[in-house]
């Protein structure tokens, strides 16, 4: 299949499709589509079972140019009643965020569950977790960052440049937490297996604040922690993540929605790495 997406948020994408050619055809001339966003090598033995996230010579699609040619199983149909914007957002946002927490750390409803909130997955996997039912804290070096968590339904936020162990410890009774997204890693790293319960998952898939940091061993053999790395999804992750925005009508948080001309603008701001996706929309 051969389709066009004008939207796009990161590595994610929704928009119209103008041409489909192939045996199947899923779509037609005129309909809405969202994308998953990763293209494998089509040979390997990851992409043999739909793992192209895995494959070692995965790229993302690229959304800078106004038309875009996709094969038909990247192709999928927007959730009803969601906005191609909103749509946009899943394969950056959600995608990521399903597999830390669901396919990864394997999050069930009533754990405790802290994330460190800086930037779209990790303020999706919040959201998720929220949902899931679980006790959800947050951690963050922006103000700002704690105000969106409290307003997306954290129980508790904590200061990421202050020493927040000891106050999160006593905010779960001693327990800790069972399940950690820690995305910025640096100086939070040691701080985050501090407050990994016995048994605990810690998921990262990131390392704004620099990949070299200290690890005690001897905490993650003593306590029984598992430790995983993460990056994007699979396309059973997104199929996942298209049924649970179904079933919630759980919304992304939209920084902000650029029209095309502009787009310079919109990288500009992405290298800021503002909370919440942005949003570059044809036609506006």
């Amino acid at each position: 299949m051969e389709t066009t997406a004008a939207q796009f948020a990161s590595c994610g994408g929704a928009g119209i499709v103008i041409d489909s050619t192939g045996r199947e055809k899923r779509f037609s001339p005129g309909d809405q589509a969202c994308l998953y966003p990763v293209l494998g090598c089509g040979t390997c033995e990851h992409c043999g079972c739909d793992r192209e996230h895995m494959c070692a010579k995965r790229r993302l699609i690229d959304m800078l140019e106004p038309e875009v040619r996709l094969p038909d199983r990247n192709c999928f149909s927007i959730p009803a009643n969601f906005s191609s914007e909103n749509a946009a957002t899943l394969g950056s946002a959600y995608l990521p965020a399903w597999h830390m927490l669901i396919t990864l750390a394997k999050l069930t409803p009533g754990e405790f569950v802290l994330v460190h909130v800086n930037g779209e997955d990790t303020l999706a996997a919040l959201q998720i977790a929220v949902q899931m039912r679980c006790h959800v804290l947050a951690a963050s070096f922006a103000d700002r960052a704690l105000a969106a968590a409290k307003e997306l339904g954290a129980e508790r936020v904590f200061d990421a440049r202050a020493d927040f162990v000891k106050d999160l410890r006593a905010a779960t009774d001693k327990h800790g937490v069972d399940v950690a997204i820690d995305c910025h890693s640096g100086e939070t790293w040691m701080k985050t297996l501090a407050c990994l319960a016995r048994g605990g998952r810690l998921v990262t898939s990131g390392g704004s604040a620099g990949t070299q940091t200290y690890t005690d061993l001897q905490r993650i053999f003593w306590n029984h922690l598992k430790i995983y790395g993460s990056s994007l999804g699979s396309r059973e992750d997104f199929n996942h993540v298209l049924r649970y925005i179904q079933s919630t009508g759980t919304r992304p948080h939209i920084k902000s929605v650029f029209p095309w001309r502009d787009l310079a603008a919109a990288q500009k701001l992405a290298g800021e790495k503002p909370l919440g996706s942005i949003i570059v929309r044809r036609g506006m």
